[in-house]
C-alpha cells in the first residue's frame, strides 16, 4: 500500500474590511463592559466609604475619571439611564417600603436610601459633565418651580439623613417662583449640603439662607469645616478638582462642576469664599423671571 503525503493546505485569504467592520463595532462595546466595571468599582467604593471611613476618593475619582474620558455621551446615557441607575432606583425603592413596614430599623434604612441617592446625584452629574465635555448644553425640562419649597425639602431631608449636624434655615416666606430644571436646581442644593456635611466635623452647624434680592433667588449654604486653600478657590468647580486638604474623604470632583454648570445654563452664578480650617460659603443666584 502506498501513502501520498496531502500538501498543506492555504490558510484563507484575511478580509481586512470585515475584520475592521467588526472590530469597529466591537470597540464601543468593549469600552462600555470597561467602564461599566469602573463605575460599579466607584461606587461600591463610595458606599463602603460612607459606612466604614475607608480611604477610597483616589480609586473612586479614577474610576469616574475612566469613565467620563472613555465614552461618548451617548455611551454614557445607556450604561447611566439603565444599567446603573435602574438598580439603584430598585434599592431606594424597596428601602422605602421597608421602612413603612418595620420602624425599628429605620435609622439603618434611611441610610440605604441616603447612599443610593448620592450614588444617583454622581450618576447623573457625570452624564452632565459628559454632555459638556462634549459641547452640547444640558437639555433643561423646565417649568414654574417654588424654590422655597425646594430648598425646604432639601434641607428636610437632611436633618433625617446627617441627624447629628444642626441645621438652621432663613428662608423668604412667601414663595419665590421661578421657571426652572427643579430635578437639577435640587441636586444642586443638595450636594452643596452633603458638601457641608462631608467637609465638617462631627455635630457640625450648618447654616442656610434664602432670600430674595434684586430680582434674584439667592441661596447661602455656610459650613464651619475644613476650607479649601486659597490658591484652589478658582478650581473647585472645574470637572476631577478637588482640594488637596480633602484627604480621605470621599468625593468624585464632580459635584461642585455639574452644579456650576447646570446654574450658570439657568443665567444664574455660583461662587465660593472659605478660608482653610475655618469653614467655606457657597453662594447661588438664580433670577427669577419667568423666561
Amino acid at each position: 500500500m502506498s501513502w501520498s503525503a496531502a500538501a498543506p493546505s492555504r490558510p484563507a485569504p484575511v478580509n481586512h474590511a470585515a475584520l475592521g467592520f467588526a472590530l469597529a463595532r466591537l470597540r464601543p462595546l468593549a469600552r462600555l463592559v470597561v467602564v461599566g466595571a469602573a463605575l460599579v468599582v466607584a461606587l461600591v467604593l463610595d458606599w463602603s466609604s460612607s459606612l466604614n471611613g475607608y480611604p477610597a476618593a483616589a480609586a473612586y475619582s479614577i474610576a469616574l475619571l475612566l469613565a467620563s474620558q472613555s465614552l461618548a455621551p451617548q455611551g454614557v446615557a445607556v450604561l447611566v439611564s439603565h444599567d446603573l441607575r435602574s438598580p439603584l432606583s430598585t434599592i431606594r425603592g424597596y428601602a422605602q417600603l421597608a421602612r413603612r413596614r418595620t420602624p425599628d430599623v429605620v435609622h439603618e434604612l434611611a441610610t440605604i436610601e441616603t447612599v443610593a441617592d448620592r450614588m444617583r446625584r454622581t450618576l447623573d452629574d457625570l452624564l452632565d459633565t459628559a454632555h459638556l465635555q462634549a459641547g452640547q448644553q444640558l437639555a433643561l425640562q423646565c417649568a414654574a418651580t417654588d424654590l422655597v419649597a425646594l430648598v425646604q425639602r432639601a434641607v428636610a431631608d437632611r436633618r433625617i439623613t446627617a441627624p447629628d449636624c444642626s441645621f438652621s434655615l432663613s428662608a423668604a416666606a412667601a414663595p419665590l417662583i421661578g421657571y426652572r430644571d427643579a430635578i437639577r436646581v435640587e441636586r444642586v442644593v443638595s450636594n452643596l449640603l452633603d458638601n457641608a456635611v462631608k467637609y465638617s466635623s462631627a455635630n457640625a452647624a450648618i447654616e442656610v439662607v434664602f432670600e430674595q434680592r434684586a430680582g434674584h433667588a439667592v441661596l447661602h449654604v455656610r459650613d464651619h469645616g475644613i476650607g479649601i486653600p486659597a490658591d484652589q478657590l478658582s478650581a473647585v468647580f472645574q470637572p476631577f478638582q478637588r482640594a488637596s486638604n480633602t484627604g480621605a474623604i470621599g468625593g468624585s470632583g464632580l459635584g461642585l462642576a455639574s452644579a456650576s454648570a447646570v446654574i450658570a445654563q439657568h443665567g444664574g452664578s455660583i461662587e465660593v469664599a472659605s478660608r482653610e480650617g475655618e469653614g467655606s460659603t457657597f453662594i447661588v443666584r438664580l433670577p427669577l423671571a419667568i423666561a
